[in-house]
């Protein structure tokens, strides 16, 4: 359902705890910036952890003729990294973010998932080494994949919540670093450019990846675009900017 961004301001302040709120909405942040490989499929975990909010079932119901064809974790999965839109989707109370959590952590540990270095010299020294091509603005996934594997766990926080190489921990200080698919990767020949040019990590479509692409399509020709909320918006965007937590 529409909503201004006063009245879904409202809805949100009005929530009891808020930094459980905060929790959940960074591990949807964290899934939503991880690569998977072309046959990545969510685990049945997904069935178990989430809960949906009244708006989150019948938004989701709505969308069933879009998505059929998919297995349901993937489709859990595709709608937990959109979070929300107009309406909060998912249940902060009733979800299970330990759980959510520890499936983030294992599939990473187990390269079933990735996030990319985007600190020192570590992917930089790999591109330059392996790659033959001429300035390139992105990679495919198959070049992804081959750049990414056996690299650390991506150094990233979102709100208390910090991925590296020790899995998920928790910060005492809230911070909004977030995980990205723009890497600094490559110094052109041009003797006059100082910069660190960009390269763009394309993710292999797994049926996640396809189903999060039907489902904010769907919301975004019914809707408009989400909503920002306030200083700290827990709203769906594309896969591309995000809104700080802190």
């Amino acid at each position: 359902m529409w909503k201004s961004s006063s009245e879904l301001d409202a809805v949100v302040s009005s929530l009891p705890n808020i930094s459980g709120l905060k929790t959940l909405y960074g591990l949807s942040v964290f899934w939503r910036r991880v690569i998977g490989s072309a046959d990545y499929k969510a685990s049945e975990e997904w069935n178990a952890v989430l809960r949906l909010t009244h708006q989150g079932e019948a938004t989701l119901k709505e969308l069933r003729f879009l998505l059929t064809g998919f297995e349901e974790p993937d489709v859990l999965l595709a709608f937990f990294e959109i979070f929300s839109y107009h309406d909060i989707f998912f249940d902060h109370e009733r979800s299970d973010s330990t759980g959510i959590r520890q499936i983030l952590e294992r599939e990473l540990r187990e390269e079933r998932v990735r996030l990319p270095y985007q600190f020192g010299r570590v992917l930089y020294d790999r591109f330059n080494d392996t790659y033959w091509g001429t300035r390139p603005e992105h990679l495919m996934g198959p070049e992804v994949e081959q750049l990414l594997q056996g690299t650390p766990i991506g150094v990233s926080q979102l709100g208390r919540l910090i991925s590296g190489p020790l899995g998920i921990i928790d910060s005492e200080e809230t911070r909004f670093v977030p995980p990205t698919r723009n890497l600094p990767l490559w110094h052109c020949s041009d003797t006059g450019c100082s910069a660190v040019h960009v390269v763009h990590l394309n993710e292999p479509r797994a049926p996640v990846v396809d189903a999060y692409s039907r489902i904010s399509s769907a919301l975004y020709n019914r809707l408009g675009p989400p909503i920002r909320v306030g200083p700290n918006p827990p709203v769906a965007t594309p896969r591309g900017p995000l809104s700080p937590l802190c």
